[in-house]
């Protein structure tokens, strides 16, 4: 689902084009993992053309490599860091196994991994669900110390970190000069999702691709981390004629991370954010 080439052409070259310096870092696994839905095209995805055409054996991983070093570096950009594994394992970790310890006990009939990160309230394979997101945020982590050991070798700190989904297609160039410009301020900008059918709930906030202030940054570079905190934990709304309050989806616990930190967060449209999830079929 990693659309690679759409990042290097309406991202990096962009930026690049307007005079800022791009570091890129950057986490994949190759192994398909079960996915929250079980729509058809699923079935059917393949990679991105820039590693080559569709073919039954997917690209190795010293081409992957080679490439995403390679178009970086035309583009203008700068490869930091690139974790490429098979996949991203969870049961090494304490405090997941620890959760997962006592979901056990209260609910043995249960997956360990239905009620936590998320209860979802939708149809779908959730405790798949859950292993995506603990597997998302964790490398995120990972990724998020590299870039505070570039930091602190270095001597210096980023003006702004950009975090993205690996299914992020850009309709259009992203011009961070006319995001700060145009737009109001803030410690983070986010898409708006106006527009979405059906639309997003007050409590919700999209979680898909978030531009913060590097002093702000570890609210989303730790969130994996923060995932196991009592605060977030404590999540829970209560909708508009609901009968009783529920535990938060993955939109309101990005949302209430934000505003448990105090973050001043601008919700901007598509004409300063220009992208869409996608996927390779």
């Amino acid at each position: 689902r990693f659309f690679f080439f759409s990042s290097v052409r309406r991202l990096v070259t962009p930026l690049v084009r307007q005079g800022h310096h791009v570091d890129y870092y950057l986490a994949l696994s190759t192994r398909e993992e079960k996915a929250w839905r079980t729509d058809r095209y699923l079935r059917q995805l393949t990679w991105d053309s820039l590693f080559g055409p569709p073919a039954s054996a997917r690209p190795n991983n010293s081409h992957i490599r080679a490439t995403v070093a390679r178009q970086l570096e035309l583009a203008g950009g700068r490869l930091r860091h690139f974790d490429l594994r098979e996949r991203m394992v969870l049961s090494d970790d304490a405090r997941l196994q620890a959760v997962r310890h006592v979901a056990q006990a209260e609910h043995p009939a249960e997956d360990v991994d239905l009620r936590f990160p998320v209860r979802s309230q939708g149809k779908g394979n959730v405790a798949d669900a859950n292993r995506n997101i603990l597997r998302l945020f964790r490398a995120l982590e990972l990724l998020w110390r590299q870039m505070q050991s570039v930091e602190d070798a270095a001597g210096w700190s980023y003006d702004y970190t950009f975090f993205l989904r690996d299914d992020i297609w850009w309709r259009s160039d992203f011009n961070l000069s006319l995001l700060l410009q145009q737009s109001t301020k803030a410690d983070a900008y986010v898409l708006s999702c106006d527009a979405r059918a059906p639309p997003m709930l007050p409590s919700e906030q999209n979680d898909h691709a978030v531009l913060l202030r590097r002093v702000f940054a570890d609210v989303y570079g730790e969130y994996y981390s923060a995932l196991f905190s009592p605060s977030m934990r404590d999540c829970h709304v209560r909708l508009r004629d609901a009968p009783k309050v529920r535990g938060c989806n993955s939109e309101e616990m990005f949302k209430w991370a934000l505003v448990k930190a105090g973050l001043l967060v601008r919700e901007v449209g598509q004409a300063l954010l220009p992208f869409q999830r996608s996927a390779h079929v």
